[in-house]
């Protein structure tokens, strides 16, 4: 290549970088028309990227901040106070300073946000502050006069207020600007990068290095010196290594929280990192030639040099890094790079694709042959594959001078994945230019390592005559070796294009994860998806049931966007998921699910179909319902009592609700309620402690084994916030309660059914919790409570010891069966508009689905 023309380009939701020869024009088409791409990616960045913040780290419009609060400095919790606000976790360095321009008590977090320490001191004119080597975040209290104005910035001198601002992409919608905001992401990289400098470790121009200051190698701390001393800043170094140093001097080694481990002040030039060491820091009196340099031997003096990643857009590191083929197999041994996409020009078909159509698709065919013509100057082939039953994952394709018989120009195989039943352009991109500068007339044969349909034609007025050569070949049986068996009859031909494509270059998942590992890059947008389906569906005759996609695919692409696939012979696939109503009694039957994003397979799952008909079932039994607000309801205990209750017939016992509609429900309560709480209906007080047996005898009340006890809880426990100390505490009040009941009444059956979802809107949201609290974000909460939900209880050894996980969540519809209201769409207007008006109860007809969900288990016991 004579010349490179380097711009950077979004394509699929991932910027990379396009190299071209003497293409700069095809290329400018290519412009940035992506935008809601490009803001897709800004707001996954956005959201991680605390690099790339502005001077301000305080974010007055984070939800998460607390009003009417402060930051208790003994403890890092929140306190209530109407003067103050506190803010939530903002993320700092360990050892380093902050300033704030009004400081009242904050608290010091570790990575897991667990307390560390805090500060009391009060001053309104501002502090700074000394981060500890071990914590990760900080939160701040700030009276509400000084809330607008709040400032927390790093360094040790309090500036201008500025307000918070995230450097995003989202403005980047022009070549230049985005252009220049790479640039300026790579300066930030570099300026951060000191894991992956030269040879010399040690940066002269450091800004955190301190002058005029030593470094003790018995506390690791600072300590006063004299002009011709200098401490550095913290170096990263490799555990166990050996380093050498320009001259003996001090020197400490810290562990990765920057807590000092050891030191030394010799003469020695080599200093050996402890096993646990993350950093060293050294002292210096002759700075300009400075160097700490891997290895036992010091080497000639090289000034500090990042390799951050915009030297990689210079064309001798391009030379270096991208493999001399062109190769699109992923399986390529140097792995730095490979090619995303191609831009391809000069495209011929071997004839109308309107002619073209999917024929010989039940046949034991698995590749073809077909003659192309007399194409000139051209480097690819596109043909269109749609696989059988199973997974494609290899294709050869091979060029012939005349037919199948004649000199081979090109021969390649492709690693692809084509799922089955699916369909995919496939481009093949040979090594370089085939010129066919005599016009020989050329055959090409792709052949798949499984059974595949033909895209092609069966018309005599498009079989090849004077510009190709052979009859059509077939290959059988998956073969990658076989040229295929002549068709000498018929008018069969495959359809194929010819064209010249041009490589996207960019950069590999291993290689972007290397970089983000060591220098902190924010992550690249990566589409993703999760299915939230226990292993089980029970159904029942006569009753509807439904998979919503919004209650149990989720995502950070937007549903409509994806591509979901259904696998069952029961059931109807809608708009807005699967509905099977069962006309009797069915075997058992897998119902699998794809998520697919342009073309992408990002989830599935594979659910059992377990279907009873409507004199199936026991003669009767009891049912205890343990449960919030949505079971203190009672609406899905009498939907069954109502609607069902025939085969079997079911008593429901508990201490709430009315007449034959008892339950165990209590609004606004945890799995940690009904376990520890000395209010829980569960508690003995007498002994002070959890007794189901006590429960039992005390209300009068028999279960045995073929009984159930359901539990639907959840929705309080993680309303507020998630974590994984959360998730495993409620994991352990859930466990408790089981092991209790089952002490009294062993092998009794237990249900936990999936929490149901929330409303489909904020508004719902909006008018049940006005400000306080965003769908979305709980959402988040409810997504990694269900997936731990199913993780952890829906286990075969769970089902064979009767503890059951079934379908609360996926039946209920959030869109039409949550409250609504009739109210003006604005004070200015007379039109009206519904608007949902609960945002976690739902309207009655959705506590009826959540009994049709109930009894359908009941009926499958």
């Amino acid at each position: 290549m004579e010349e490179f023309n380097v711009i950077v380009q979004l394509i699929d939701n991932e910027v990379i970088t396009v190299i071209s020869s003497n293409y700069a024009t095809k290329l400018d088409l290519q412009e940035y028309s992506k935008t809601d791409d490009l803001e897709n990616l800004s707001s996954e960045v956005e959201r991680k990227a605390n690099k790339l913040t502005g001077k301000n780290l305080f974010n007055i419009d984070d939800p998460d901040n607390t009003l009417d609060y402060y930051v208790n400095p003994n403890n890092g919790n929140l306190a209530y106070n109407t003067s103050y606000n506190a803010t939530n976790y903002i993320q700092v360095e360990g050892g380093e300073n902050y300033t704030v321009n009004f400081k009242h008590w904050c608290a010091f977090y570790d990575s897991e946000k667990v307390f560390i320490s805090g500060s009391d001191t009060i001053n309104t004119s501002g502090e700074t502050i000394l981060i500890p080597n071990n914590a990760v975040f900080i939160r701040c209290g700030t009276s509400k006069g000084a809330w607008a104005g709040f400032q927390l910035e790093k360094g040790t001198v309090s500036t201008a207020w500025e307000p918070y601002e995230i450097k995003g992409l989202e403005s980047f919608t022009e070549k230049t600007e985005l252009t220049e905001a790479v640039t300026g992401l790579n300066s930030q990289i570099d300026k951060k990068a000191s894991k992956v400098p030269g040879k010399n470790l040690f940066n002269i121009n450091d800004p955190d290095s301190i002058p005029d200051k030593f470094i003790s190698e018995t506390t690791g701390e600072v300590m006063n010196g004299n002009e011709n001393y200098l401490a550095s800043h913290f170096i990263e170094v490799e555990p166990g290594e050996t380093y050498s140093l320009s001259y003996g001097n001090r020197t400490a080694f810290y562990d990765e929280n920057k807590v000092f481990i050891s030191g030394e002040n010799s003469s020695s030039n080599t200093r050996t990192a402890p096993n646990n060491a993350k950093y060293i820091r050294v002292t210096t009196n002759n700075v300009s030639t400075f160097q700490i340099e891997r290895g036992f031997n010091p080497t000639s003096f090289e000034p500090f040099e990042l390799t951050g990643l915009d030297s990689f857009l210079k064309r001798s590191d391009f030379n270096g890094m991208v493999h001399p083929v062109f190769n699109q197999d992923d399986n390529t041994p140097f792995d730095n790079t490979y090619i995303k996409e191609s831009i391809s020009t000069d495209i011929t078909p071997t004839f109308d694709e309107d002619s073209a159509q999917w024929l010989n698709t039940t046949s034991t065919f698995s590749g073809w042959g077909t003659a192309i013509g007399m194409p000139q100057n051209f480097n690819s082939v596109y043909v269109k594959v749609r696989a059988r039953d199973t997974e494609i994952t290899k294709i050869r394709f091979r060029v012939f001078v005349g037919d199948a018989t004649g000199a081979v120009l090109k021969d390649k195989i492709l690693n692809v994945s084509i799922l089955p039943f699916e369909t995919k352009d496939i481009l093949c991109v040979f090594d370089d230019l085939i010129e066919n500068a005599t016009g020989e007339k050329l055959f090409l044969i792709w052949q798949c390592n499984q059974f595949v349909d033909r895209y092609g034609a069966s018309s005599s007025s498009i079989l090849p005559t004077s510009e190709g050569n052979g009859w059509p070949r077939f290959v059988t049986n998956g073969s990658l070796t076989s040229v295929g068996t002549l068709t000498t009859s018929g008018s069969e031909r495959t359809y194929v294009k010819t064209a010249i494509s041009i490589p996207i270059v960019g950069f590999s998942d291993t290689f972007i994860g290397y970089i983000q590992e060591k220098i902190g890059l924010p992550e690249i947008f990566e589409p993703k998806a999760e299915i939230l389906l226990p292993s089980n569906i029970y159904t029942t005759e006569n009753v509807e049931m439904n998979i919503f996609w919004e209650n149990v695919i989720f995502s950070n692409i937007p549903l409509e966007q994806l591509k979901i696939k259904v696998t069952c012979n029961l059931g109807n696939h809608y708009e807005r998921g699967w509905r099977y109503i069962p006309s009797g009694s069915a075997a058992n039957s897998n119902l699998t699910i794809d998520v697919f994003y342009l073309g992408t397979l990002l989830a599935t799952k594979t659910t059992t179909v377990i279907t009873n008909g409507i004199n199936d079932g026991q003669s009767s039994l009891k049912v205890l319902c343990i449960g919030d607000s949505t079971t203190a309801n009672g609406n899905y205990v009498s939907t069954i009592t109502t609607d069902y209750n025939t085969n079997p017939t079911v008593t429901f016992i508990g201490t709430q609700g009315s007449g034959i509609n008892k339950h165990e429900g209590h609004s606004g309560k945890t799995f940690d309620w009904f376990v520890n709480n000395t209010e829980s209906p569960f508690w003995n007080s007498s002994t002070n402690q959890l007794d189901f047996s006590n429960y039992l005898t005390t209300n009068s009340f028999t279960l045995q084994s073929t009984d159930l006890i359901t539990i639907h809880l959840g929705i309080n426990d993680v309303f507020h916030s998630i974590s994984e100390t959360k998730l495993n505490t409620i994991k352990n009040n859930c466990d408790t309660l089981i092991t209790n009941i089952r002490n009294d009444v062993p092998d009794i059956n237990i249900v936990i059914l999936v929490t149901i979802p929330p409303a489909i809107s904020q508004d719902a949201f909006g008018v049940s919790y006005s400000n306080s609290h965003i769908l979305k974000q709980y959402l988040e909460h409810y997504k990694e409570w269900v997936s731990f939900l199913i993780d952890n209880y829906d286990t075969i050894e769970n089902r064979n010891n009767k503890i059951f996980v079934a379908q609360m969540n996926c039946n209920i519809d959030r869109k039409f069966n949550f409250p609504k209201s009739l109210v003006p769409a604005n004070s200015r207007t007379t039109e009206q508009i519904e608007r949902w008006s609960n945002g976690v109860h739902p309207a009655l007809s959705g506590y009826q689905q959540m009994g049709d969900s109930l009894w359908m288990f009941i009926k499958n016991l």
